[in-house]
């Protein structure tokens, strides 16, 4: 699996048939969110959106080597949406797998968000799952990771208004 053009196919939303691409998909994903790509040394997380060009899904993992993402039970959040979010922007560098050789810019984000989402989850037997939605007020790096992310799912990429 590897990272694709940027394109504007938005993804679509995960059901339960699309469960087992979701994990096969996830699989192959994560090891790209660990390893140098372009000038990058790693990214804190990489949306289905960046390796399927076709038909994307509305999931990204998160890689949780990041310290940010230790202690996360998933690290695949499947159909995130930006409930809520504060008026004022924050500007910090942010990079992107999709334009791996290209230089971090000054992102505006909202400092806080409240997110809604499910999680792939295991049973018993190991079979997956779309977990139940789940809502979460972050803030700071988290927030911004979300948003970026959330971005990819609809098409939008930082370097779209440069």
């Amino acid at each position: 699996m590897k990272v694709v053009d940027p394109h504007k196919n938005i993804s679509r939303i995960v059901v339960d048939e699309d469960i087992e691409k979701v994990l096969q998909d996830a699989d192959g994903m994560l090891p790209i969110a660990n390893k140098p790509l372009g000038i990058h040394s790693g990214f804190y997380a990489i949306a289905h959106q960046q390796v399927e060009k076709d038909r994307p899904l509305r999931f990204f993992v998160i890689n949780p080597m990041m310290p940010e993402f230790r202690g996360w039970r998933s690290v695949v959040v499947i159909n995130p949406v930006i409930m809520r979010h504060t008026n004022s922007l924050v500007y910090d560098k942010e990079g992107c797998a999709s334009f791996c050789r290209m230089p971090s810019i000054s992102v505006g984000r909202w400092h806080k968000c409240e997110v809604e989402f499910s999680a792939l989850e295991f049973d018993q037997n190991r079979k997956p799952f779309i977990g139940r939605r789940r809502t979460l007020n972050l803030s700071g790096r988290i927030a911004r990771i979300f948003q970026h992310e959330v971005d990819h799912l609809d098409a939008k990429y930082i370097y779209d208004d440069k």
